[in-house]
């Protein structure tokens, strides 16, 4: 763990608030005893901690000092610095020392500043990610029981997503996704369609004949969320 080898510390955690209880449980650790990280999902009643996550500000503490602060962590040096994201403590950067005397220093809480601000960076990415994700996977599941046909592009005309409907209207395949709509579409007038975009209409429509004889009643929608992606959206007319 890179906290505790620059800090010289014995061992060190990086605790994560849970957003829905809030307590802090431990994400990643260094040299922590077997039992003690077993009972690291700690309420942010735990004192040193809990003193770290409410202030937003580095705690640093040794000698006497530890003896009148309540804490599962028994230690006779401690540091514990927050990871901040905008204005919320999103969890706690800890290093301790259990066996030597040695205090840490205005040094060390620069150094575990800076990486607990890397660290929140990280984990503020991955969960947005994993959120992006999440909704990617629900607009998929929706679009996937839609009886129309939906077909969902960037705004350079690459494919993003196809739903059954516009796979079997369109004879398309997983092939599509990726690639720009005017390569694997062959219907002139759906292509047209999404090219309006560019004009300053309101409402974007258009017939679609497809390769079937059929002709669907075509509209194209800008969708904004996780992607800018103008959608055509069609039923049989």
């Amino acid at each position: 763990m890179a906290a505790v080898n620059l800090t010289n510390a014995e061992q060190g955690s990086l605790l994560l608030r849970d957003p829905a209880s809030g307590e802090l449980y431990l994400w990643a650790q260094y040299n922590l005893l077997a039992k003690m990280a077993q009972r690291m999902r700690v309420k942010v009643s735990d004192g040193m901690i809990e003193r770290v996550a409410q202030s937003g500000r580095p705690v640093m503490l040794s000698g006497g000092d530890l003896l009148a602060v309540q804490s599962s962590l028994l230690a006779r040096a401690f540091l514990g610095v927050p990871l901040a994201a905008g204005d919320k403590v999103i969890g706690v950067l800890t290093v301790d020392n259990q066996l030597s005397p040695r205090a840490f220093g205005q040094h060390d809480v620069q150094l575990l500043t800076q990486l607990a601000g890397s660290a929140a960076a990280a984990v503020e990415n991955a969960r947005l990610l994993a959120a992006a994700e999440r909704e990617r996977a629900k607009l998929e599941t929706i679009l996937r029981e839609l009886q129309d046909v939906v077909i969902v592009t960037d705004d350079n005309l690459h494919v993003l997503l196809i739903n059954a409907a516009a796979r079997q209207a369109l004879q398309l395949d997983d092939l599509a996704i990726g690639q720009l709509l005017p390569r694997v579409v062959t219907v002139q007038p759906l292509i047209g369609l999404f090219e309006q975009r560019y004009t300053e209409e309101l409402v974007w429509r258009a017939d679609i004949p497809l390769p079937d004889g059929r002709v669907l009643q075509g509209q194209l929608s800008s969708c904004r969320g996780w992607a800018m992606a103008p959608c055509c959206a069609t039923s049989p007319g």
